[in-house]
């Protein structure tokens, strides 16, 4: 669960994009907390399960943990103190979504854990359309459109 809400956090920007309709802020921070939540989970229930120490013992493990710690950043700065506090350095902090994003998929690909195939394609299309020249070229399209849509009177 703790991918696929990663995965919905993820997708916002690439839906108001699409749709040109912008989620609220608290959308985003509890899609955020919500994928925290549940990577906190699923650690906490692999150390008690497995042990810590095991957590070292693979590398799909670190970039699980390493993805989870990400979050935990991410998680604690989801505030509207933090945002004002950090300012320009807090969206550069949140930035690292993205590669929380991809330690994810990576983590699921390695282990064996799951179709971590779906969740890449998510992402990878989400990044494509975050690229300014495409993002751009919607937007045109969008403008072409309403603008041939519109009555002249």
């Amino acid at each position: 669960w703790a991918i696929r809400w990663l995965v919905v956090a993820l997708s916002l920007t690439p839906f108001s994009i699409l749709t040109r309709k912008k989620p609220g802020l608290y959308v985003r921070q509890a899609t955020g907390i919500a994928a925290f939540i549940y990577a906190s989970l699923h650690f906490l229930f692999f150390c008690i399960d497995r042990g810590l120490i095991q957590t070292f013992s693979e590398t799909g493990y670190i970039l699980g943990l390493i993805a989870t710690l990400v979050m935990f950043v991410l998680a604690i700065t989801s505030n509207t103190k933090s945002m004002k506090y950090l300012r320009n350095l807090w969206k550069k902090i949140h930035r690292f979504a993205y590669l929380t994003g991809i330690l994810a998929v990576v983590h699921v690909l390695l282990l064996k854990h799951g179709d971590w195939f779906p969740y890449a394609i998510i992402l990878a299309i989400g990044f494509l359309l975050r690229l300014s020249f495409i993002r751009n070229t919607i937007s045109k399209l969008k403008k072409r459109k309403t603008v041939a849509v519109s009555p002249s009177f």
